[in-house]
Parts: structure tokens; C-alpha cells; sequence
């Protein structure tokens, strides 16, 4: 029995991941590297509007808080487009967030190669409509 125990303790502190105070965590100097990597992987194209402006980091899950990778942790997203990401509905309910999260994913990986092609960003400048 103590043996057993040993051996469940050892696999314990192996496998606990390192406890990330993820408010500190948010506004230190690794995240907004992290996070500009992410936009800039798309040249700050949202993955859910991608015409607009991505100036948001999303978390698709929180297990490897610290340790991103975009595409599996993190996607650009526009300011709007993350407000929606967090309604209760997209993010509350885990089956939705999950097939939530594989639609950001993919479109993650449309958005890089189709943008990816271009020598400058796209311009994203309001369009002046004049009135005859």
C-alpha cells in the first residue's frame, strides 16, 4: 500500500501543471509577447471577421495557461468578434465551445495561408460614401 501511494504522489507532481495566476499572468511582458506573435501570424486579421482588425489574444482553453501556442491555445480575434466569443451561450455551455473553438482553429489556418500570399497588409480604412 505505501508503494502504491508513492508511486501516486510522484505521478501527481509530474503531471500537476504549475499554478498560473492568470490576472498577474495577463498583463506581464510574456503574454503581450505571446500575444503579438498571435496577431501578428495574420497580420492582425481577426479569425472570425476577417476583414476586421484583430487586437485580441483568445483563449481557446486555459490548460496550458503560460505555455501558448498559437492555434492550439490562442487566436487573433477583433475586439467585437471576442465579446461575442464570450457570450454565455458560446462559452458556457462546453459542446458548444468546443465545436466553437474548431470553427476559430480552422478558419486560424484559412485566414494565415490566405493572407500569408499578401506582400502588404489589406487596408482596413473606413470607406468615405459620398452622397450625390
Amino acid at each position: 500500500m505505501k508503494l502504491l501511494e508513492q508511486i501516486t504522489r510522484k505521478l501527481g507532481r509530474l503531471t500537476k501543471k504549475p499554478d498560473v495566476n492568470y490576472r498577474a499572468y495577463i498583463v506581464s511582458k510574456p503574454w503581450r509577447e505571446k500575444s503579438n506573435h498571435c496577431l501578428a501570424s495574420t497580420r492582425k486579421h481577426c479569425c472570425l471577421f476577417w476583414g476586421a482588425e484583430a487586437s485580441h489574444s483568445h483563449h481557446l482553453h486555459y490548460k496550458n495557461l503560460g505555455d501558448e501556442k498559437n492555434f492550439r491555445d490562442i487566436v487573433p480575434l477583433s475586439r467585437t468578434a471576442h465579446k461575442i466569443i464570450h457570450w454565455s451561450i458560446f462559452w458556457k455551455i462546453k459542446p458548444v465551445r468546443r465545436v466553437i473553438n474548431q470553427i476559430l482553429r480552422v478558419n486560424y489556418l484559412i485566414v494565415k495561408v490566405f493572407f500569408s500570399f499578401q506582400k502588404e497588409p489589406v487596408s482596413r480604412r473606413k470607406i468615405k460614401v459620398s452622397h450625390r
